[in-house]
């Protein structure tokens, strides 16, 4: 199964009615108890709930509605024992570190999501990896490269050309209609051959007509977004990669960095793939001349027995 993606970490939904139950819990406790005793405190309580949410931003607004909890509170709550001016100042002091606890939380969100993307990456790259291992010709293997990324980067269409002269050549594609993709690419062709001429991807968000359409029963549409990547060899472009992204998947930037990153390692397995095949082919073509050379062999024998 597919680990969550940095964007896509999943958060409990119990996490979000639990915190405003505690808010207006607190608000309630405050507004019956008299103002000298610091119920506000408990206001951390829900601020250190957000430690569950992946979005950076909930620690802020719950230490916003902390905040303007207190003050309502101080305002509503009946006198006390302590005097109002010491309980107010109390109460800033509360809500200063309300905003502190918050601050750090956004911090280790941040630092999370950073962490979380980068082990994705890795993630991602290793999977891939593995696909990639066995005795594959090459369009097999760029076959397993794109249902790879595909899975990976929630892709519904995709293309792979490798580069032969100064033309592309389709060596695999995933859920595409092979009548509709060109057999061969000019280099500068389109997005695709420009993206091998210059060594750079390209990302489109919206993306054409033109472009790779994602097919069902129901028709074609175009995916959500597109990505043309070069597949590099020794640091030269040795083939485009394109990729169809649907809704629901990593961000675009997220697909493009691992994209990227493993278009060196992809580059080398079908460069290996190309080889080997090469090889294999002249072992078959030495194998028929040798066995050639052996008739001809036995058919000069034979002409000498009968003279």
């Amino acid at each position: 199964m597919q680990a969550p993606t940095p964007a896509h970490r999943p958060t409990p939904r119990t996490v979000y009615p639990l915190i405003a139950a505690a808010v207006v819990g607190v608000l309630l406790l405050d507004r019956f108890t008299t103002l000298g005793i610091a119920v506000w405190v408990l206001y951390l309580v829900p601020i250190a709930l957000c430690v569950t949410i992946a979005d950076p931003r909930a620690p802020l607004l719950v230490a916003a509605a902390a905040t303007v909890a207190t003050i309502t509170g101080g305002l509503l709550s009946p006198a006390g024992a302590v005097a109002s001016e010491i309980a107010y100042i109390n109460r800033a002091v509360g809500t200063v570190s309300f905003w502190a606890v918050a601050i750090i939380l956004v911090v280790l969100a941040q630092v999370r999501r950073r962490a979380d993307r980068l082990a994705w990456l890795q993630r991602g790259g290793a999977q891939l990896s593995q696909a990639m291992l066995g005795d594959r010709s090459p369009p097999a293997l760029a076959d397993v490269v794109l249902a790879e990324l595909a899975r990976t980067l929630h892709a519904g269409v995709g293309a792979l050309y490798l580069r032969d002269g100064e033309r592309l050549v389709r060596t695999g594609s995933f859920a595409a209609d092979r009548d509709a993709l060109p057999a061969t690419r000019a280099l500068g062709e389109g997005l695709a051959g420009q993206s091998a001429r210059d060594n750079r991807p390209f990302l489109l968000q919206p993306v054409p007509a033109s472009f790779l359409q994602v097919t069902t029963p129901l028709g074609a549409m175009p995916p959500a977004a597109a990505l043309v990547v070069p597949i590099t060899h020794d640091g030269h472009a040795s083939g485009v990669l394109e990729l169809g992204l649907l809704p629901g998947g990593p961000s675009v930037d997220d697909a493009r960095e691992l994209a990227t990153r493993v278009a060196g390692d992809i580059g080398l397995a079908l460069r290996s793939a190309q080889d080997r095949q090469q090889l294999q082919a002249l072992l078959a073509q030495t194998q028929r001349q040798t066995e050639e050379l052996e008739i001809q062999q036995d058919e000069l024998r034979a002409a000498n027995v009968q003279l």
